[in-house]
């Protein structure tokens, strides 16, 4: 590998993680205005026309599920909010996931670049056992990588 350069980790985690904050954000605003007009759950429900699950998954915050513009849109006529409020919040954080994704992306791609560099300045046998490697599982390569340092000069 390039010296200080690393193939970041996949942003799967950090974007599972963001989408938790999404939906979060999302059931922490609907809690908040729900109970400052006094209103139950079961009142939402009732006043949105939305399933029991739907408000529970909303205000649980569940990063699994995704609410269509109809949807958000019977929680601003029955919260009183603008028109369009509860998209704004649940798109402002997508629009920030995109965002840190694609500069997660970047890096990555950054690391990769360096990486080719530094692979193309070898002689190509080496590319061919590069190519080898990828065929070992992952404890072989563990093993075989273990052993090219040992055997390294210092």
């Amino acid at each position: 590998m390039t010296d200080g350069a690393k193939i970041p980790t996949t942003p799967e985690s950090r974007l599972d993680s963001q989408l938790h904050m999404t939906a979060a954000n999302l059931g922490d605003r609907v809690i908040a205005a729900r109970t400052a007009r006094g209103m139950t759950a079961t009142a939402l429900q009732r006043a949105s026309g939305l399933s029991a699950r739907t408000i529970r998954d909303i205000e649980t915050g569940n990063p699994s599920r995704r609410y269509s513009s109809t949807t958000l849109a019977a929680l601003d006529e029955a919260l009183g909010w603008p028109k369009g409020e509860a998209w704004r919040v649940w798109r402002t954080r997508d629009s920030d996931i995109a965002e840190s994704v694609r500069d997660e992306i970047a890096e990555q791609m950054s690391a990769l670049r360096a990486q080719i560099a530094e692979v193309a300045e070898r002689p190509p046998w080496t590319v061919e056992i590069v190519d080898l490697m990828r065929l070992l599982s992952p404890a072989d390569r563990r093993l075989v990588l273990d052993l090219a340092s040992r055997l390294a000069p210092a």
